[in-house]
C-alpha cells in the first residue's frame, strides 16, 4: 500500500510540470497565439525561467490557454528573470524574426508571404 502511494505522489508531481517542446513547437505555437493576419490576436507571455528551462503561456483568442517550456537559450530573451506565477509580472514572448525577410511588402496589397 505505501508503495502505491508513493507512485501516486510521483504521477501528481510530474503532472505538475507542463510540457518541454522544441524550439519549432514554439514558433508554430506562437503563430497559433498570436496569428498577427487576424483581426483578434492573442497573447505568448515568457513566464520566467527555471532548472535550465524558459517557461511560457500561450493565449490563443477563443482557446484555452497553454503552458511549455523551452531549454533555455532556444529563444532569444532581451530579459530573463526567475520563473513566476504572478501574471503582471511576465512579459511578451518575442517572436521568431528569422522568417520576416520572407515577407512582401507591395503598396496597395495585403501584406503576406509570396
Amino acid at each position: 500500500m505505501r508503495t502505491c502511494s508513493w507512485v501516486i505522489l510521483l504521477l501528481a508531481l510530474v503532472g505538475c510540470s507542463p510540457p518541454t517542446i522544441t524550439k519549432k513547437q514554439y514558433d508554430q505555437r506562437y503563430q497559433e497565439a498570436v496569428n498577427l493576419h487576424n483581426t483578434l490576436v492573442g497573447h505568448a507571455h515568457y513566464q520566467g525561467s527555471k532548472e535550465g528551462y524558459d517557461y511560457f503561456c500561450f493565449e490563443p483568442v477563443g482557446a484555452p490557454s497553454r503552458h511549455a517550456r523551452i531549454k533555455e537559450g532556444e529563444v532569444a530573451l532581451t530579459r530573463r528573470f526567475p520563473y513566476t506565477q504572478d501574471r503582471k509580472n511576465w512579459t511578451p514572448a518575442p517572436p521568431d524574426w528569422a522568417a520576416a525577410t520572407n515577407i512582401v511588402i507591395q503598396a496597395g496589397a495585403t501584406n503576406t508571404k509570396f
